[in-house]
């Protein structure tokens, strides 16, 4: 199974139900193997980058494949090419309080 599976699996499970996957190398091949994530009941978004950004920059491209009907929301930033035995499900409570601070905030 591909990593970036395992890393849709366990958000699906943690109740995320939008997933924005930044890609350069190999992106048509991703988005043609995941497809729409309906198999995993989330829907994944795509950000195609023509040369790699790196963390910092996808972010910054993929801001409005993030956001919510223009507003901004809590995001994680997951690597799809790594396993992580997480369980997302406990960011919900840090989520909450980012939330309803005046400012941005970040937990990392």
């Amino acid at each position: 199974k591909p990593l970036i599976v395992w890393q849709i699996e366990r958000l699906a499970r943690a109740g995320f139900e939008t997933i924005v996957i930044n890609h350069a190398w190999l992106g048509e091949q991703i988005e043609a193997a995941l497809g729409d994530g309906s198999r995993w009941h989330v829907e994944l978004r795509y950000s195609p980058e023509r040369e790699a950004l790196e963390t910092a920059g996808g972010i910054v491209q993929a801001l409005t494949l993030i956001e919510d009907n223009g507003a901004s929301e809590v995001f994680v930033a997951v690597s799809g090419d790594v396993y992580a035995d997480f369980d997302y499900s406990r960011l919900s409570a840090r989520a909450d309080a980012l939330k309803a601070l005046p400012e941005p905030g970040m937990h990392l």
